[in-house]
């Protein structure tokens, strides 16, 4: 029997980040090796930056980038599949974690 709903799509829309939720973000997953918010961190303390002068240097919003923040980083076996997971799930170009990843080697 068919029923007649209709498939729902997924909208992919960053949700806005209150500043408790923001510093509580930043400070739990810069402790976690595993997530781009440790990698964010290292690389804010290796630059000097603020969050903000990430957010505007990454040309993300400072919500995209908090909410970047609690994705793992891409693992070296599944690599280009992570980074396209994660762009997706934020809406993300995947040119844009490519060049915050290249960033580290500079």
């Amino acid at each position: 029997m068919k029923t007649d709903r209709r498939r729902v799509v997924w909208q992919t829309r960053i949700p806005v980040v209150d500043t408790t939720f923001r510093e509580s973000v930043l400070r739990a997953t810069a402790r976690d090796p595993r997530t781009w918010g440790f990698f964010l961190a290292r690389l804010r303390a290796a630059r000097g930056w603020s969050v903000s002068t990430q957010s505007t240097a990454s040309g993300l919003s400072l919500d995209a980038l908090i909410c970047l923040s609690i994705y793992r980083l891409p693992d070296a076996e599944h690599h280009a599949e992570d980074i396209a997971r994660v762009a997706k799930c934020l809406g993300l170009r995947e040119q844009v974690l490519h060049d915050l990843l290249s960033l580290a080697s500079c």
